[in-house]
């Protein structure tokens, strides 16, 4: 094998690691302006019969500012009133998403969620205190799965780093999120460097 076909093969390898596989189909998503809790004014579509696969690895949603792309990840991760999702499915591996599922998923949004007064390692330790269970998941495993994350996510040399002077809250962000059951798992982020797909590590 030439050495320019092994490179393109190696690309490729990176994005076929085995995870969950994300379909969705003839979305349509619609929103109305209220006032004073009363609806007014026609309907607004956000979404119109949009379908796609996001398969394991990474993956993007690409499109100009206001054309949706948040929304779409919005009603994707069931973040959105389901009032306004006219028609559509969305599925996991081929199966409805429950909420069994979505506790196997993460969301990284655009706002700092992660508090100023602790330093990273803290950050994670309280958002695995809060998300795993205590009845599955010792101290020790939740301090493994801590560990796990801020190796994965290239955190481990500032640890122990306070958050108002780091300049990765990005990382930090997606780790917080990414503190729940470890078992495959699905993370959908809001910032544009950021949106996909993931398989667990």
């Amino acid at each position: 094998m030439a050495k320019d076909e092994q490179v393109v093969s190696d690309v490729e390898d990176c994005f076929q690691e085995p995870g969950p596989t994300v379909t969705f189909t003839r979305l349509h998503y619609c929103i109305q302006e209220k006032k004073f809790c009363r609806k007014i004014g026609p309907e607004k579509h956000i979404l119109r019969d949009v379908s796609g696969i996001m398969r394991p690895g990474m993956n993007a949603i690409m499109g100009a500012t206001g054309s949706g792309k948040t929304s779409l990840l919005d009603v994707i991760a069931g973040r959105k009133d389901p009032a306004g999702l006219r028609q559509g499915t969305v599925q996991v591996n081929g199966k409805p998403v429950t909420s069994e599922l979505r506790l196997s998923s993460a969301y990284v949004v655009q706002d700092d969620i992660v508090m100023g007064t602790l330093s990273v390692r803290e950050n994670l330790l309280f958002s695995a205190n809060l998300r795993l269970n205590p009845k599955h998941y010792s101290p020790a495993d939740k301090q493994k799965r801590v560990n796990s994350i801020l190796q994965d996510l290239g955190l481990v040399d500032c640890a122990n780093t306070k958050i108002p002077s780091l300049n990765r809250h990005l990382n930090v962000v997606e780790g917080f999120e990414c503190s729940n059951d470890p078992r495959g798992y699905v993370v959908c982020s809001a910032q544009p460097s950021r949106v996909g797909v993931y398989p667990s590590g």
